[in-house]
């Protein structure tokens, strides 16, 4: 069988082109390792089983590089009546990092990193932007996108956690000004108190009553502004673009989980939570880093021509400033159940890190180099390596992009790892897609490997690999290239 050095020599000698090859993968040959990531953990901070300790000796001995942990938030849904409708409220609050103490938190994750130190440990959030409710209390009073959840990781200052913009957190400083609400509590106030020290004595009784009515509307009305109105009766998008800019502005990473999960209706205190997939909510908005591509159902928007593809493209046609990269969400409390969600070694996100650091780890967040995977066993796990854009000029890895002067040579290399032998009756699924399209499907027994050597227009373009067999996938994040100067 020709080798795989020598396939890429002949590709790269069609292209016109030469340059060093070695049998190193293109990853390592620039200089980076692979670092498994379980992203989506609770700890005891929230609702997790385990304290981050406990979750940093678990991921040493399941030889996890990097553990993200992404506690709640805040967790805290609230219905109120009449004009005092935080006063005059009734709540649901569940643990979460706000409650607990932020330094607790980012302490705890340092203890836990002192004590493995092979453990990377990013100290992420889960955070609800908003929700709304419709109904009628007592009848069919319902809540909307509360279980619409942004995944947060490489905000470390605690100042900039405490003030994250999300519904029931209004401060001073991450909410606008209604001017009106202000200046009407305080000219209320001023003609009570003023009524109360000058009047005749039925006024000031008068003036008393207004007094503390203003001091009650003030109370409820603090901080003058809102994150999200959850009475409108409609999807707040404006507070969802509000939380990811925030975020982003920060140097902070925003990931959307979830989106197509479909969640059973929770009925609890005569109200009902409303559970509904929301794709589309991809593409409404901008800057987020990614999203979860893999996680416990059948996802759609990941398959060829869907709406991930479509977004790319729209990133290519330079429709949008920012693409999205995919990772592995595993939503990880506890490790009971089935089904490999409850484990570490199985739903996985592939770094490419220069090093085996914080900043490096965040780095390859931040520009997309890896992939996400989820393996059908501990001891047999899909590998994708060489993953790459070669051009007369360099070579680009996932996440990254080459340009060219339309000449270039893709490839990838999949295998088992941890297996001496491909599996038994068990063929993979390859998808290639370029630019939206599906380009080449295949059915193939590993190892395999997909070279092409291709001519592309002027503009840019960009190639991702889908790989399926059984309940094991690899979803690579895309790979670009600039043409400068096509035919």
């Amino acid at each position: 069988m020709i080798s795989r050095l020598l396939l890429a020599c002949l590709l790269l000698s069609e292209a016109g082109f030469s340059q060093e090859l070695t049998d190193a993968a293109a990853e390592k040959q620039q200089g980076y390792q692979p670092l498994r990531a379980a992203l989506h953990v609770h700890s005891q901070f929230s609702d997790g089983d385990y304290g981050i300790t406990e979750l940093a000796s678990f991921a040493h001995r399941d030889r996890i590089d990097v553990l993200g942990i992404t506690d709640s938030f805040l967790t805290r849904v609230r219905y109120g009546i009449g004009p005092l409708r935080k006063l005059i409220s009734r709540s649901r609050l569940r643990p979460g990092v706000l409650d607990q103490g932020i330094e607790n938190y980012l302490a705890s994750a340092d203890e836990a990193h002192n004590q493995f130190k092979d453990v990377i440990i990013l100290p992420g959030l889960e955070a609800a932007p908003s929700y709304y409710w419709l109904g009628t209390p007592g009848t069919d009073l319902r809540l909307y996108d509360f279980d619409h959840h942004i995944l947060i990781f490489g905000l470390s200052d605690p100042r900039a956690i405490a003030n994250l913009p999300v519904i029931e957190n209004a401060t001073w400083s991450n909410t606008n000004r209604d001017w009106t609400l202000l200046f009407g509590t305080l000219l209320t106030l001023s003609a009570g108190l003023a009524a109360a020290v000058r009047a005749r004595r039925v006024l000031r009784v008068v003036g008393v009553l207004v007094a503390a009515a203003a001091l009650l509307w003030t109370c409820d009305a603090w901080p003058f502004g809102s994150v999200s109105d959850p009475y409108s009766g409609k999807q707040d998008r404006r507070a969802i673009q509000h939380l990811i800019d925030y975020v982003t502005d920060h140097d902070g990473m925003a990931f959307w989980s979830y989106p197509e999960a479909r969640y059973p209706d929770i009925k609890e205190g005569g109200a009902t939570m409303v559970s509904r997939p929301q794709p589309e909510i991809l593409r409404l908005t901008e800057n987020y880093r990614g999203f979860e591509g893999i996680y416990g159902e059948n996802v759609k928007i990941t398959g060829p021509g869907n709406l991930w593809d479509q977004i790319l493209v729209d990133y290519i046609h330079r429709g949008r400033k920012t693409w999205p990269s995919a990772i592995t969400g595993i939503d990880f409390h506890s490790f009971q159940g089935k089904g490999g969600w409850h484990e570490f070694n199985r739903g996985l996100t592939l770094l490419w890190a220069k090093n085996k650091d914080v900043s490096s780890v965040l780095d390859a967040l931040r520009q997309g180099r890896g992939y996400a995977a989820f393996h059908q066993d501990a001891e047999h796990q899909l590998d994708l390596e060489d993953f790459a854009i070669r051009s007369k000029t360099g070579v680009a890895i996932s996440g990254e992009t080459v340009t060219t002067d339309g000449e270039i040579a893709f490839s990838a290399h999949i295998r088992w790892r941890g297996a001496s032998r491909p599996l038994p009756d068990a063929p993979v699924q390859i998808d290639v897609v370029r630019d939206g399209e599906l380009l080449e499907h295949r059915d193939a027994l590993l190892p395999a490997d997909i070279m092409r050597a291709e001519t592309l227009e002027k503009g840019r373009h960009y190639y991702r690999l889908r790989v399926k067999s059984g309940s094991s996938e690899i979803l690579s994040n895309p790979v670009f290239c600039e043409v400068q100067r096509g035919s």
